[in-house]
């Protein structure tokens, strides 16, 4: 993935996510936080973008 971010030259990584939990906790498939760390270190903007349905307010509860 870092190859991939260097060679393109990216700008912007945006992803969708499965689920947020209501301290912002973002819910993913396999391969989400090792592109998110990638981004970090290389210093891309990291996006998640994700429909209201996708938040849970339950987790507040630790349901």
């Amino acid at each position: 993935m870092r190859w991939a971010v260097n060679h393109f030259e990216v700008d912007l990584i945006l992803i969708g996510a499965d689920s947020i939990t209501s301290e912002g906790t973002v819910l993913n498939k396999i391969g989400s936080r090792l592109l998110a760390l990638v981004a970090h270190e290389e210093h891309v903007l990291f996006y998640v973008a994700s429909p209201l349905l996708k938040y849970n307010p339950e987790t507040l509860f630790g349901l």
